[in-house]
C-alpha cells in the first residue's frame, strides 16, 4: 500500500471510529461532499435524489454512514479498481439551519445542531428582562407547530425539538398598562403581559417595600390590597390563599398596596393584659379589647366605655355591630366589671353567686346546675325566686321545677334574671316568712362580701 492509501486508510479511521458513543453516527444527506482516493473518483457531492454519479456507476448514499458508503462504493467500482484502493473522506457537510425572524428582522438562518430545541436557540437571543414581552411561533413545512411565550419556554415550558428548515417568528406578546402604587420598591405605571393578575403586578413593581420596622408583610391585616377599575374598587389578601382564583388585570387598572395607619390606644379595667396598643387593619374597639388579651374572667363587654377628647361612650359590644365602633389615636377603652349577677340559696351543693356571661340566657334548671344541683336534702317541688322590681320591693315566686321535668312545662322553669335570688327548700316545705328570712340574709351577706 502506497503512502498515500495509508494516509487515506488513518483519515477514514479517525472519521469513523472517532464517532462518540453517546451521539448516533453521521449519516450522508443531500448536499454533502465526499473525496473518492481512486482514478475513478474524486470529489462527489450528494444529489438530490440522494446519490453521487460516477465513470459508468449510480450509487445512493443519503441515510448512509460513511463505512456504508464507502462499502458502496467499492462495490460500483471493483470492476475498474481494486477494492483495496477505495477510501471515502468527508469533504464537507451541508449545514442544515433554522430561520428566525420577527422584531426588527430577527437573526435570519441559524445553524441547526444536533439536537437543537426551540429552547436552547432562543436562549442565546437578545431579549434580557423583555422576554415575558415576545411570544414565539414555529413554522414547519408552513404549519404552525407551537406557540409559547419566550419567558415560559427559557423556564422550561412548552420545548419543541426543531428541524431543519424550520421557521421561527417573534412577535410582541399582548400587553396591558397599569398603575402600581404605595408600598412597593418601584411604583408607577407598568407594562405587564396580558393575563396578569394583581400579585404578578406587585411582583413587577418589586414587591412590598417595608420602610424599615414601620409594618409586617407578614400580617395580612396590616396592609390593605386593591385594584380600582374605573368607580369600583375590589380588595385582595396580602398574599393569595390556597382558594385564591387569580383576578386578571385590565389595561388602566391602578393597584394599590397601602400600610394601614398606626392608632395607639388604651385599654383599661377587666381585661387580661391592660396597657397601650398599636392597632392596625381591624381598627375597632372589638379589635382594640382583643389586644388586651380580652375580658378577664370578671369583665363584661356589655358594659364597656370609651373616652375620647372630652367625650364619653358607653357601648354594649355584644351586638356585632356596636363592637365595630371606629377606634382613634388617643382614645381610651375601659371595660367594666360584671355585675350581671344571681344568687342560689339553700339545699344545693353549692350555694352562692353566679355571674352571667356575655349574651348568657339562663332558666332555673341551669341555675341549679351552676349550683352544683341539689343536696342530698333538697327538692325541686317549691323553688322561690326572689326578683327586686322597680319600685323597691322584692317580689317572691314559687315554681313547681318538678312539674317541667316531669311534663316539660316551660312555665314551671322560668328565665333567671340579673339580680335574682332563688331558693331551693327541703321537701317538708318553708314559709314564705322563712323564705324572706332566708333569701334577705343572702342579699345582706353579698353586700357585706362584695360578691
Amino acid at each position: 500500500m502506497t503512502l498515500r492509501g495509508l494516509g487515506s486508510v488513518l483519515l477514514v479511521v479517525l472519521m469513523i471510529g472517532g464517532q462518540s458513543p453517546d451521539r448516533p453516527p453521521l449519516r450522508l444527506k443531500p448536499g454533502d461532499t465526499v473525496t473518492v482516493t481512486t482514478p475513478y473518483g474524486g470529489e462527489m457531492t450528494v444529489q438530490s435524489d440522494g446519490a453521487v454519479y460516477g465513470k459508468g456507476f449510480r450509487v445512493v448514499l443519503e441515510g448512509k454512514t460513511l463505512q456504508e458508503a464507502q462499502s458502496e462504493l467499492r462495490r460500483a467500482m471493483r470492476p475498474f479498481v481494486p477494492s483495496d484502493d477505495v477510501y471515502v473522506t468527508i469533504k464537507d457537510l451541508r449545514t442544515e439551519v433554522v430561520y428566525v425572524v420577527g422584531l426588527g428582522g430577527g437573526k435570519g438562518p441559524v445553524a441547526l445542531a444536533p439536537d437543537m430545541t426551540l429552547r436552547q436557540l432562543l436562549s442565546s437571543s437578545e431579549l434580557g428582562t423583555d422576554a415575558d414581552r415576545v411570544d414565539a411561533q414555529l413554522y414547519r413545512s408552513g404549519q404552525k407547530i407551537a406557540s409559547v411565550n419566550v419567558s415560559s419556554l427559557l423556564a422550561g415550558a412548552g420545548d419543541q425539538p426543531l428541524e431543519p428548515n424550520d421557521v421561527v417568528t417573534l412577535s410582541p406578546a399582548p400587553f396591558s398598562r397599569v398603575w402600581v402604587l404605595g408600598q412597593v420598591q418601584a411604583p408607577g405605571e407598568l407594562k405587564l403581559p396580558s393575563g396578569s393578575d394583581v400579585y404578578k403586578a406587585i411582583a413587577a413593581a418589586g414587591g412590598f417595600r417595608t420602610n424599615g420596622s414601620e409594618w409586617d408583610t407578614t400580617q395580612s391585616d396590616e396592609v390593605r390590597v386593591s385594584v380600582r377599575r374605573g368607580p369600583q374598587s375590589r380588595e385582595f389578601p396580602l398574599r393569595p390563599g390556597a382558594n385564591y382564583s387569580p383576578y386578571l388585570l385590565e389595561p388602566g387598572d391602578t393597584v394599590s398596596v397601602m400600610a394601614l395607619e398606626a392608632r395607639r390606644v388604651t385599654v383599661l379595667g377587666e381585661v387580661a393584659s391592660p396597657g397601650e396598643f398599636v392597632l392596625r387593619g381591624s381598627q375597632t374597639l372589638l379589635a382594640a379589647i382583643a389586644a388586651a388579651g380580652g375580658p378577664n374572667a370578671e369583665g363584661t363587654m356589655s358594659s364597656l366605655m370609651v373616652m375620647r377628647k372630652g367625650e364619653l361612650f358607653q357601648l354594649d359590644a355584644t351586638d356585632p355591630k356596636r363592637g365595630e365602633f371606629a377606634m382613634e389615636s388617643g382614645d381610651l377603652v375601659y371595660v367594666n366589671r360584671n355585675e350581671r349577677a344571681f344568687t342560689v340559696l339553700g339545699q344545693v351543693a353549692r350555694p352562692g353567686k353566679f355571674l352571667f356571661n356575655d349574651g348568657e340566657k339562663l332558666r332555673v334548671t341551669d341555675a341549679l346546675a351552676k349550683a352544683g344541683g341539689l343536696d342530698g336534702k333538697g327538692t325541686m317541688r317549691r323553688v322561690y325566686i326572689a326578683r327586686p322590681e322597680e319600685n323597691g320591693k322584692t317580689q317572691v315566686t314559687m315554681v313547681h321545677l318538678d312539674d317541667y321535668l316531669k311534663s316539660g312545662d316551660i312555665s314551671a322553669n322560668p328565665e333567671v334574671l340579673p339580680g335574682d335570688y332563688l331558693l331551693f327548700g327541703q321537701p317538708k316545705g318553708i314559709t314564705l316568712t322563712g323564705v324572706i328570712q332566708a333569701i334577705s340574709g343572702g342579699m345582706l351577706l353579698n353586700s357585706l362580701i362584695g360578691n
